[in-house]
């Protein structure tokens, strides 16, 4: 299911140019663009949560109370599809996008949740998006729901989405990799972890629940979060001013061998993978 946002101009204003349109999207590394005799098609695929949503260039408008709307304003044919059920944090991503191209092309809205066509208004998207997701699980009680503190997943979702400026912040002295995200089999709670290869310097998130240490072999071990930091912080340092309201240690230089010669210790208290089932950040929701 998805909510449907489409996209009309003022009559007074030049009419748009679709070229241009499309030339804009095709500018985007993150979406490809296909056509038939129907529509086209600009498939935006998320660059940080890796997920595809789509905006539509119609032949016919897709409207169907068009009739009842303001006459000042033509519709371009043009939508955008948003899944119903996201984070708020990530929905708010393709929100600030969509904002982005009312400003540069010029275009008000119109959706569901309105009488009428009218400016974008983030505020406004934000909560219909949220009680849309509201009415889905009602409507869908037998789906299954992962939830996590607002706050936690707030930070989480925070760090995912700077994982590509943090390289430069780090000067190359350590890597950043993204959460992973499971269902604990034993007791259906989300848990979190970080891949950490054995012997290189690292960058460490909070929420963490688990270290994925992969070894010289490709060999995984899975370590619960505070065995390994009970022997490994000590190693570490805090870095601030990074992300605000979020504590980062970071291991590198010497220190990393020291934790890399601790792999007996964690190997005594490693976790089985058959213990997790493995989904996404997208399929999270705040409680």
């Amino acid at each position: 299911m998805a909510v449907i946002i489409h996209f009309f101009r003022l009559r007074t204003k030049p009419r748009i140019d679709y070229e241009k349109l499309i030339y804009f999207f095709d500018g985007l590394d993150y979406c490809t663009i296909n056509t038939n005799d129907d529509n086209v098609e600009m498939v935006c695929t998320d660059p940080v949560f890796d997920f595809p949503y789509r905006f539509l260039i119609t032949k016919r408008s897709r409207v169907n109370s068009i009739y009842n709307l303001n006459s000042e304003y033509y519709n371009i044919n043009l939508l955008v599809e948003i899944p119903s059920v996201l984070p708020e944090f990530v929905s708010r991503g393709i929100l600030k996008f969509i904002s982005e191209l009312c400003h540069l092309f010029e275009l008000d809205i119109y959706y569901n949740g309105v009488k009428d066509i009218e400016p974008f208004d983030m505020t406004k998207m934000i909560s219909y998006l949220a009680q849309e997701r509201s009415d889905y699980f009602e409507d869908h009680k037998d789906l299954e729901r992962h939830y996590v503190k607002r706050e936690k997943l707030n930070q989480i979702c925070n760090f995912q989405q700077m994982l590509p400026y943090l390289p430069d912040k780090l000067k190359g002295e350590a890597e950043a990799n993204p959460y992973l995200v499971f269902v604990d089999n034993r007791n259906q709670e989300v848990v979190f972890s970080i891949i950490w290869k054995l012997g290189t310097a690292m960058l460490f998130p909070p929420h963490l629940d688990y270290i994925h240490i992969e070894d010289e072999n490709q060999f995984t071990t899975i370590v619960p979060a505070p065995v390994f930091f009970k022997y490994a912080e000590k190693h570490m340092y805090e870095i601030k001013d990074f992300l605000p309201n979020m504590r980062l240690l970071l291991l590198h230089g010497r220190n990393v061998n020291r934790v890399k010669k601790l792999m007996r210790k964690f190997r005594k208290v490693q976790e089985s993978a058959t213990n997790f089932n493995e989904i996404r950040i997208i399929d999270l929701i705040e409680s």
